[in-house]
């Protein structure tokens, strides 16, 4: 069990260290989504393609596009590969380690639909960081 110092609390979202003493309920990473989430998050953002160079973390050479997009109070990528694969990159406020600013990624088939029948996962995979996404993305172009 990990120690709490005093006067904070777990964040109720995250687990994260909250200054209970000063009147606050989540931390600031969760507090910052749900203002934005609260301020009317309904429509996503226009997805628009990106430079391969824009996006946040290392991508394989094979990647041959990407574009972004807004939701949920966060932010969400489409990496394409040669292999006709891509993924869905995503860090929100539903997402699995979106509030504690880890990403959640997802392999996409060559009609842009999620695909759990890969040898990268049956799912979805969550609480990465970017050196994880990373590795992940280099899994996903080396698809046949």
């Amino acid at each position: 069990m990990a120690l709490i110092a005093w006067g904070t609390d777990p964040c109720p979202k995250c687990g994260a260290p909250v200054a209970s003493d000063c009147g606050a309920t989540l931390c600031a990473a969760c507090a910052q989504l749900q203002a934005t989430a609260e301020s009317g998050y309904g429509e996503p953002a226009p997805i628009v393609e990106v430079a391969l160079t824009e996006l946040p973390w290392e991508v394989p050479a094979t990647a041959e596009r990407a574009e972004k997009g807004t939701r949920f109070g966060g932010v969400g990528y489409r990496v394409w590969f040669a292999n006709g694969y891509g993924a869905s990159v995503i860090r929100h406020l539903y997402s699995y380690g979106g509030p504690a600013g880890l990403w959640e990624i997802a392999v996409l088939d060559s009609d842009g639909e999620l695909t759990y029948e890969t040898p990268v996962t049956d799912y979805v995979v969550g609480r990465l960081s970017d050196s994880d996404v990373a590795c992940v993305l280099r899994e996903i172009a080396a698809l046949r």
